[in-house]
């Protein structure tokens, strides 16, 4: 169980902010977050593989309201994948 802290309540994935009478989301990652996926094998299938990443986008492009924090998470979410072992290329050409 989460318990809503100050400003902030992570609910599944996100982080709602609440900022006076405004709310902000950002991707919660727990303590724990390790930054592991399924590893950039010969022996998984490519539709894995681009599944995941094209997921990941899509949670950064829809949770993230401003493009500054996207195109940070972008550079984060690049950095976890390639410590997994997928490369650039394959990255750029996964996401749409």
């Amino acid at each position: 169980m989460e318990i809503e802290t100050d400003i902030a309540n992570p609910l599944l994935d996100v982080l709602v902010i609440t900022e006076g009478t405004t709310m902000n989301t950002k991707i919660y990652r727990k303590p724990a977050h390790t930054g592991r996926c399924l590893h950039f094998q010969p022996n998984r299938p490519p539709r894995a593989k681009r599944g995941i990443v094209q997921s990941l986008y899509h949670r950064a492009n829809v949770i993230y309201q401003k493009q500054q924090v996207r195109s940070d998470e972008i550079v984060t979410l690049k950095l976890d994948l390639q410590l997994n072992a997928y490369r650039i290329g394959f990255l750029l050409s996964a996401n749409p």
